[in-house]
């Protein structure tokens, strides 16, 4: 019996070009309280779970967002996980924003990616996201004052895309 489960291949010429948007648009946080345990078998998170109330949205600055997600397999034990790493940065860096985003690093956290071609994933769904806090100015007048949020996720399961009716739920728990 084999492992794989395989349903549809993919052809570059059966995509249309508008929906490759490259880009990270924005990041929601909510503090992680333990909900999901059993990843979709789609991959696609029907409902975002009742522990979170409140969304926290964070608006990036156009370049130098990243998110990478790795697999790394255990042939010995024949077991596998996701390695996500997300860097932002923001645009700004005052004594409020400072505060906040330090807030974010004494706990887990549920981590939603906004891409700028619309689709929105959640990572750190299983196990939450821990985020760690950099901070910049250059020397220059025109040099760049910044703060760099570096979050983190190790996971069983490759980062769940939201279904239309978690879209809407999305949307409503934000400010």
């Amino acid at each position: 019996m084999s492992c794989v489960t395989l349903s549809q291949g993919f052809n570059i010429e059966d995509d249309c070009f508008g929906n490759n948007a490259g880009g990270i648009k924005s990041i929601s946080i909510a503090p992680f309280k333990r909900a999901i345990t059993e990843r979709p078998t789609d991959g696609i998170l029907a409902q975002i779970p009742t522990v979170i109330t409140k969304l926290y949205k964070y608006q990036l600055k156009n370049t130098g967002n990243v998110w990478t997600e790795t697999q790394t397999k255990d042939e010995n034990t024949k077991s596998s996980s996701f390695a996500g790493s997300l860097t932002t940065i923001l645009n700004t860096m005052s004594s409020s924003v400072v505060n906040e985003l330090y807030q974010m690093t004494l706990g887990y956290l549920y981590v939603f990616i906004e891409m700028n071609n619309g689709d929105v994933i959640l990572v750190g769904g299983e196990f939450g996201a821990s985020a760690s806090l950099a901070l910049a100015s250059g020397g220059a007048l025109t040099d760049a004052t910044s703060s760099t949020i570096t979050i983190t996720t190790t996971e069983r399961f490759p980062a769940l895309y939201l279904s239309s009716s978690a879209m809407t739920t999305y949307i409503t728990l934000h400010d």
